[in-house]
This record gives C-alpha cells, sequence and structure tokens, in this order.
C-alpha cells in the first residue's frame, strides 16, 4: 500500500480492532487528522471530542462525520489551547505507518 493511500483510506485502520473490545464512553482524540478514527467511534456509539492544528483536516472529519450521519466535537486547536472538561474514558492516538 502507498503512502497515498493509507493516508486517504476512507476506512479506519489497525484502531478499529482495539475499539471495538472497550466499552462505549467519552472519548479524545488529539492530533486527529483527517478524523476517519474519530468518526469510526462516533459512528459506535462513543461521544467524541477531537483536535488537530488543521483547518483542512477539520473541514474533511465534519464532512465525513455528516456523511456517516453522526456527532464529532472537532476543533481546531493545539494541545496547549484546547478546551475540554478533561474528563474522558478513552483516548485516540492513531499513527499511520507505511510498511
Amino acid at each position: 500500500m502507498s503512502k497515498k493511500n493509507l493516508c486517504t483510506a476512507p476506512d479506519p485502520m489497525r484502531f478499529k480492532e482495539q475499539l471495538d473490545k472497550v466499552k462505549t464512553g467519552k472519548i479524545l482524540f488529539p492530533a486527529k487528522g483527517e478524523g476517519r478514527d474519530a468518526v469510526y467511534a462516533a459512528f459506535q456509539g462513543w461521544e467524541v471530542v477531537a483536535f488537530d492544528i488543521s483547518n483542512k483536516g477539520r473541514e474533511k472529519a465534519l464532512n465525513l462525520a455528516r456523511e456517516k450521519q453522526v456527532s464529532v466535537h472537532d476543533e481546531v486547536s493545539g494541545v496547549l489551547e484546547v478546551q475540554s472538561d478533561g474528563k474522558f474514558d478513552a483516548m485516540g492516538c492513531v499513527v499511520p505507518i507505511s510498511q
């Protein structure tokens, strides 16, 4: 799989296998990129809070969320500026790796 395909695949990557094992709750996605995994979590019933420094990534994530008819709280923010009550049941940190 090329880097381009890996980074633009519409389905969640390996994260799905782990998320499916955990009881739903509130989950934080820092540096969520284009939001595929965050949207997948919302589709599975998680309350999703996500942030990234990219306006383009936020736009793509919210478009995907609308397409899948789910809600994702997504903001453009750096880690030191994110606004949250800080109470989460899980955190999704996913970094695509080319093989």
